[in-house]
């Protein structure tokens, strides 16, 4: 990729807190339409997410109904079906991820010179306070200039992203997980760290990668390896799908009864009519 100047003064200051629709507008108003659509079809939501995949371009090399769209409209199709993506295309993704990286270098080294006390909030004290103290608050600084709020929904985000892509692993329900349900955010008042508690009790102190989103690795592995809340879910889940068949049956069941009780009823009506009739010619 060959261009005149690396100017990181062309992107929007702001642009690390980018995430959902506000991400994809900015990808197309620097690139373009198709550039903004081949990162949503693939759930690439914010400028940290685009930083963290290796290659965006392999969705190229899917045979899925989903992507033939585009696939058609950003690449082209070789003579053995598989599809290329577009150079211009993959130009203008490679140069504004290229600007995105020096703004983030440039943030880094920024940040490294500014100290940063941690303050508690008081939020979650029973489980909070004494975790957080034991940590080096001046190490892992923030990367982005996200607020709580950028930082919270990129959080939900990947884990709901990551219940999606395990749901045959975790079987958990409608392959969601709730933030203020299911577990609870709570974030350090300078934003480098945060912590996540699951409804089932554990803790998990989570710091800053260097693409400057938090790690949920920890918290992935724990979810995978007999999560109570996980567990408990599972088996609400089972428990409520035998109880709607049980009642399916029991209707089921109350139903045949009910016909077959006013079948015979029918027919002793039928038998008695038919007796007297007899009994009034015999008569007469």
């Amino acid at each position: 990729m060959t261009r005149i100047s690396v100017d990181i003064s062309r992107l929007p200051k702001d642009v690390f807190t980018y995430t959902n629709e506000r991400f994809y507008t900015f990808i197309e108003n620097f690139c373009g339409k198709d550039e903004a659509d081949l990162l949503s079809i693939q759930s690439i939501r914010s400028v940290d997410s685009f930083l963290s995949i290796e290659d965006a371009y392999s969705i190229f090399a899917l045979d899925s109904d989903d992507v033939k769209e585009i696939q058609t409209r950003c690449g082209f199709k070789n003579r053995n079906g598989i599809y290329t993506v577009r150079p211009g295309i993959k130009s203008s993704l490679d140069y504004v991820k290229t600007l995105l990286k020096e703004m983030q270098k440039k943030v880094v080294r920024t940040k490294r010179m500014q100290p940063t006390l941690f303050q508690s909030t008081g939020l979650y004290s029973s489980f909070s306070s004494n975790n957080l103290s034991n940590v080096n608050t001046t190490a892992g600084l923030s990367v982005s200039e996200k607020d709580e709020d950028g930082h919270r929904d990129l959080i939900e985000n990947s884990i709901q992203d990551w219940c999606i892509q395990n749901k045959n692993t975790i079987k958990i329900p409608d392959s969601s997980l709730i933030s203020g349900v299911h577990y609870h955010l709570k974030f350090t008042s300078s934003l480098d760290k945060a912590e996540i508690k699951c409804s089932c009790g554990l803790v998990y102190i989570l710091l800053r990668a260097e693409s400057g989103n938090f790690k949920l690795s920890n918290y992935f592995r724990h979810l995978k390896s007999g999560c109570l809340m996980v567990q408990t879910e599972v088996m609400n889940d089972s428990i409520g799908d035998t109880t709607q068949d049980d009642t399916q049956d029991s209707t089921s069941i109350s139903s045949l009864q009910q016909i077959s009780i006013t079948s015979v009823r029918k027919r002793t009506r039928r038998s008695t009519s038919k007796h007297t009739t007899t009994k009034k010619i015999r008569t007469a």
